[in-house]
């Protein structure tokens, strides 16, 4: 894991594939995507990073930490298991077929332990502050997501996937009213705006601080270029804003004399 300069900030220490409990008596379990699922399907995942405090030596961790947050998460899938399927989408869409996220029990998720192996400067007081930080840096603590596979393949088969899945949607949308009414050029408008798709997810009324793998409280939640709730100040919210360092200092002079006005 390294940042845009090709340094490496992170050493990966150990990878494990985690599945729920093996349940016999399920073979495969599908989820149909809805519209509104459908709609994510153009747009990267969401990148979130915790930071607790919570030291303990390399050696530590890997004992006393890692087994039990493997325990853990598996019992979790349990109850949740369309986290670790993958999604397949019919060769023939029609308004009848959609995509869908399919579980069977030889599926799991990456969970990937590594350490930091940057700067001491830029060690974790510096990457969990209040204060503007490289974005490439907070990038580097996100684990890749393995490139995943659908039933459709070929060279630019995703491409034409999305393309038949805009078709699908434009029926639905036609035949209904109410919320929908509108969305019929969704796809098409984001094909014609200028720059990078950008979404929004996620709520303020999620309490992210309140997430506690039994090491306490987070010290901070970073979800880069995006909004969240503040740890100590109920109500408030954070804003992630990503900008050149030009541009990062005329902001933070300008809100600065905002507030003092």
């Amino acid at each position: 894991m390294a940042n845009a300069a090709g340094i490496n900030m992170v050493s990966v220490l150990e990878h494990h594939r985690v599945s729920p409990p093996l349940d016999p008596s399920v073979t495969v379990k599908l989820l149909p995507l809805t519209f509104f699922d459908m709609m994510w399907l153009t747009l990267p995942p969401l990148s979130r990073v915790y930071f607790y405090d919570f030291p303990r030596s390399t050696s530590q961790f890997i004992e006393t930490v890692v087994p039990p947050l493997k325990k853990s998460l598996a019992l979790a899938l349990k109850y949740y298991f369309p986290l670790c399927g993958n999604l397949i989408i019919p060769t023939n869409l029609t308004s009848n077929t959609t995509p869908a996220i399919r579980y069977s029990n030889d599926d799991s998720v990456s969970l990937t332990i590594a350490e930091f192996s940057g700067a001491t400067s830029k060690g974790f007081e510096h990457l969990s502050g209040n204060h503007p930080r490289d974005v490439d840096e907070l990038f580097a603590l996100v684990p890749q997501l393995p490139r995943g596979d659908t039933e459709k393949v070929g060279e630019d088969g995703f491409c034409k996937a999305v393309e038949e899945i805009n078709k699908v949607l434009d029926e639905k949308i036609n035949n209904n009213e109410g919320v929908l009414k509108g969305l019929e050029t969704y796809f098409d408008d984001i094909k014609a705006a200028k720059g990078p798709a950008l979404g929004v997810a996620g709520s303020p009324k999620f309490d992210y601080y309140t997430t506690d793998f039994g090491w306490g409280k987070p010290k901070k939640y970073e979800h880069v270029t995006g909004i969240c709730v503040t740890r100590d100040l109920k109500g408030d919210l954070g804003i992630g804003i990503c900008l050149s360092k030009n541009e990062m200092d005329l902001f933070t002079t300008s809100f600065i004399q905002g507030l003092t006005n």
